[in-house]
């Protein structure tokens, strides 16, 4: 655990409000929330879903999916399990070892690139990955 880190915020208490997150400044701002004007609803990433506390997207990777992704604004990155690793056929060749830190202490783990993923109407090419073999992915 964090030193110092007293309470973790979910979507019980985020979901009341807009949220702005600046990653340069560190800042979170919270905002009154506005309104949905249906000329721009399609800048929105359908269907969010809650899950034990999480909102979950329907994402494709390299043309392949949907795959159902937890929405983490805290990741430094994009987690995959071994599982999914496998099944976009990422192989071993095009992996690399490295160690990641995380809520759950440090692990071993892989990195790799994603040739393309989308979410919604939005599309990013060649992002990099870690592969993780978490039980946090399992649920």
């Amino acid at each position: 655990m964090l030193e110092g880190l007293s309470v973790i915020f979910g979507m019980d208490i985020l979901s009341n409000f807009d949220v702005e997150i600046n990653p340069k400044n560190k800042k979170l701002k919270l905002l009154s929330p506005t309104p949905i004007a249906t000329a721009n609803i399609d800048d929105f990433i359908p269907p969010l879903k809650a899950k034990l506390g999480v909102m979950l997207a329907e994402v494709q990777i390299n043309d392949n999916g949907p795959f159902i992704f937890m929405l983490d604004t805290g990741a430094e990155s994009i987690f995959i399990s071994q599982k999914l690793a496998s099944q976009l056929n990422i192989s071993t060749a095009e992996r690399e070892e490295i160690r990641v830190q995380g809520f759950c202490g440090i692990e071993m783990a892989e990195s790799a690139s994603l040739a393309k993923v989308k979410m919604g109407n939005y599309e990013l090419a060649n992002l990099e990955t870690v592969i993780l073999s978490s039980p946090v992915l399992k649920l």
